[in-house]
């Protein structure tokens, strides 16, 4: 899917920078150089995730980056301690940074609230809706508010999050069981 949405690219972020391909062809269309690629190893344990603003967004060597399509540039960069993946919803970005869950701002990564769990880290991957973000830890999953970045309440099981048609919240957890939450 391109940055209009209509289709027609594939994004690949590797040691060559965000790579940009014809989805029907296969041929590169360009790179965007990332000057500030610190290599750890053969995966990159993360994904390029495509934002709003006809940029792709992505976490690597603890730096948090914005790459304008338009442009074919970095849009902005900011270095800090961000693991895992980046979620993006209505302009707004969710990344976990020193152990704790950051909503920043999508055009210039401006940091708009930050919450932590009363108990463990965050970890794997965020899901967002119209109003809450569900954050897991080993032991806990959390619903926090967008608006206020509180959390509204908590569910004793951690794991690998996926929401369902009508409302239906999976923790698929490590000992492979399974918690199906209805949130609606």
């Amino acid at each position: 899917m391109d940055a209009r949405g209509g289709g027609g690219q594939v994004f690949a972020y590797t040691e060559s920078g965000l790579q940009v391909v014809d989805a029907t062809t296969g041929v590169l269309a360009y790179t965007i150089k990332d000057p500030g690629f610190d290599w750890r190893g053969w995966s990159m344990n993360t994904a390029p995730v495509l934002g709003g603003s006809r940029n792709v967004l992505a976490i690597q060597g603890y730096r948090l980056l914005s790459f304008d399509l338009a442009n074919q540039r970095v849009g902005w960069s900011l270095k800090a301690s961000f693991m895992g993946s980046v979620t993006v919803a209505d302009g707004v970005l969710y990344v976990f940074n020193s152990g704790k869950v950051e909503a920043r701002a999508e055009s210039d990564g401006a940091l708009l609230w930050t919450w932590g769990p009363p108990e463990g880290l965050p970890q794997g991957t965020t899901l967002v809706t119209d109003n809450l973000l569900f954050v897991s830890t080993a032991s806990n999953t959390y619903a926090v508010d967008l608006t206020t970045g509180m959390h509204v309440w908590t569910y004793p099981a951690g794991g690998y999050l996926a929401m369902g048609k009508d409302g239906i919240l999976f923790i698929a957890r490590s000992n492979g069981s399974v918690a199906a939450i209805a949130v609606k």
